[in-house]
């Protein structure tokens, strides 16, 4: 019986519009401990599901035909660089050229798209191109591999970056305070699968192992070993600027050898097994299979577990079978006190979220407590060392939910996740049996049963007593105060005097650790000539502060904007750009030095989060007392 090598070569060379079979002889220099060299095609053939009948040819290319292909030098220079990197005589290092130049430029034609040395899929064709086989069975498997193991979307980015918060959060923290994306690196090496990155006998092996696992997600698992395994090279950059840390990412896989490699193997599976199941069963389908991400995935700051997986993971039979056996649960419920006290499961810790504002310090013990019992838990190998996150599941909380996580983070614990939907998703997948499921569960005051209970037909009296609440709600929440809503274009903008460019710099670090902090977003802030500079949007009990973020210095500001919560009449969306917020203040005065309009304008990737913030109930609560006071003022 011949081999699928043979019945390529076959059928290409009866074709009389095939391309003329080059020299395929085994790079002596190429080697594996897991498949042997003479196997390697037929199996890599078998795993990747590629048929051995119906081999269509390439298209014949002669040499009028490649004058026209589109960056055709680009395509000389990479395959001469391959070529000659492997010792081999002259005329078998040209017929390689010659292989991978048609191979790439038949790709091109089939794909419509241009050679670019960036993008990196090129460098899968290096191991290939090695194989012993036919020119067709090498493109096959070169569009196999492309097909199945790179991702479609730039999705990755965000993947890696849930990897890395999730196992090491000091190192993510590290990245962003240089400024770091993780577009700057990885997708250099999972266009490629770490092809062109680590020597040839190290990329079969690690390629050997990949299909035959068929585990499409191992990229994103090794990518983030290999930032874990050299954190502490990493982080040596702490004084080198965002270039040269950028290169030394780049060049990280050139550490990869033959004797760390079962190293590095063995961590991506620890990473894998203590990583929660549902990263994959969830992302796999959206990154590989083009699938919508209905759910949002990638717009929370820590992992998302769902209610069906956190219930499964508290049921003893089922733990094995429903969630990873390395995965255990620990509960952190960081809803209000009030809304604890009505009902909560029964084995959660409670954080309530409030202490971050009303009393930070105790707020902080509670964190270093959690990361004192975690480090504890990884010492005696307790699999419940994955802390679950349950806030009330109302969108008004989530920024008071985010500034939680983000202190837990910044504590270096790892291992976060939030439950999806809160307590509200939790307590309607329990359904009737909430009393059994739910500790000191309370009918009459649980946000969620009064929420759903049915609506109560009141007395006069009753009537009355409502009426004259919804009255001084609307006193508090005045238009004429303050309110959120779009904002026509205005001339109006944020003016600085001369003694602001004298006054000295400070440290965004410093605000961020104010006790005082309520929350910041990150935005640009635009000038009057309409110029946009990176900003921090510190919002504190008592101020709003626009700290512009100075370049090439780390954690450096200026303070462009200082104004106090009772000068703030309004904060308006613009209709043209929605995602530009204009803050309104009361008439042009003097304070602390600066001399302002009536107006600051900041620009917003997205800013439905602020807006909710800014329309959200704690907000309000720190401008009633003032915005009643106008709102009286104004009307007598």
């Amino acid at each position: 019986m011949s081999t699928p090598c043979q019945r390529s070569s076959t059928s290409s060379t009866n074709s009389s519009s095939s391309l003329p079979e080059s020299n395929s002889t085994k790079c002596p220099i190429v080697s594996s401990e897991i498949i042997p060299d003479d196997k390697r095609l037929d199996v890599w053939m078998a795993c990747l599901n590629i048929p051995c009948d119906n081999n269509k040819p390439l298209e014949r290319l002669d040499s009028e035909e490649m004058d026209t292909v589109p960056n055709l030098g680009e395509i000389v220079d990479f395959a001469t660089g391959v070529a000659d990197r492997i010792e081999l005589a002259e005329h078998m290092k040209a017929s390689m050229r010659f292989e991978i130049i048609r191979i790439i430029s038949y790709h091109c034609g089939e794909t419509q798209q241009k050679f670019n040395p960036i993008d990196g899929w090129h460098d899968l064709l290096e191991p290939i191109i090695y194989l012993a086989g036919s020119e067709v069975l090498k493109y096959k498997i070169f569009k196999a591999i492309l097909k199945r193991y790179i991702p479609q979307h730039d999705y990755y980015e965000s993947i890696i970056r849930f990897l890395v918060i999730y196992h090491d959060p000091q190192l993510h923290t590290f990245l962003k305070s240089k400024e770091m994306t993780l577009r700057n690196y990885p997708f250099i090496w999972i266009n490629r699968l770490f092809a062109g990155l680590v020597s040839p006998p190290v990329i079969f092996t690690m390629w050997d192992r990949y299909f035959i696992e068929k585990n499409r997600f191992l990229i994103f698992f090794l990518s983030a070993a290999l930032m874990i395994t050299f954190r502490d090279d990493i982080m040596s950059y702490k004084n080198e600027d965002k270039d040269t840390l950028i290169f030394a990412l780049w060049a990280l896989p050139t550490n990869i050898n033959a004797e760390n490699l079962s190293d590095f193997f063995a961590l991506a599976d620890r990473l894998k097994n203590t990583t929660p199941p549902s990263f994959i069963n969830r992302l796999c389908p959206v990154i590989f299979d083009d699938k919508k991400d209905e759910n949002s995935l990638f717009d929370t700051i820590c992992w998302s577990v769902t209610v069906e997986e956190l219930v499964k993971s508290m049921e003893k039979t089922s733990i094995l079978s429903a969630v990873s056996k390395n995965i255990r649960f620990f509960i952190i419920d960081c809803r209000s006190q009030e809304e604890f006290d009505a009902g909560h499961l029964p084995t959660a810790y409670f954080l309530d979220y409030n202490l971050r504002i009303t009393n930070p310090i105790k707020f902080s013990d509670n964190i270093e407590k959690l990361r004192d019992l975690q480090t504890s838990l990884l010492k005696n190998d307790i699999k419940a060392r994955h802390f679950c996150f349950i806030d009330s599941g109302r969108e008004e909380h989530k920024n008071y939910t985010d500034m939680v996580i983000r202190s837990c983070q910044r504590r270096d614990i790892k291992y976060i996740n939030l439950l999806v939907g809160g307590y509200k998703a939790l307590h309607e997948y329990v359904g009737n049996d909430v009393d059994n499921f739910f500790a000191s569960h309370n009918a009459q005051r649980c946000a969620v049963c009064k929420e759903n209970a049915p609506p109560v037909t009141m007395n006069r009296l009753e009537r009355l007593k409502s009426q004259g609440e919804e009255f001084v709600n609307r006193l508090r929440t005045s238009k004429s105060t303050y309110s959120v809503e779009e904002e026509t274009p205005g001339p109006s903008r944020m003016a600085r005097s001369k003694s602001m460019y004298e006054n000295p710099h400070t440290s965004i670090s410093k605000w961020l650790e104010d006790p005082n902090l309520v929350t910041y977003f990150e935005c640009k802030e635009l000038d009057n000539s309409n110029k946009h500079h990176d900003c921090d949007l510190v919002i504190t009990k008592d101020h709003l502060i626009a700290l512009r973020k100075m370049r090439n210095r780390e954690d450096a500001a200026e303070i462009s904007v200082r104004r106090p919560l009772t000068s703030i009449i309004s904060i308006k969306a613009k209709k043209k750009n929605k995602n530009v917020i204009v803050i309104k203040y009361d008439e042009a005065s003097k304070a602390d030095d600066f001399v302002v309009n009536n107006a600051s304008e900041f620009l917003f990737s997205d800013s439905a989060k602020a807006m909710r913030f800014f329309s959200g109930e704690y907000f309000r609560t720190l401008l009633i007392p003032y915005s009643t006071e106008r709102f009286f003022n104004q009307n007598n």
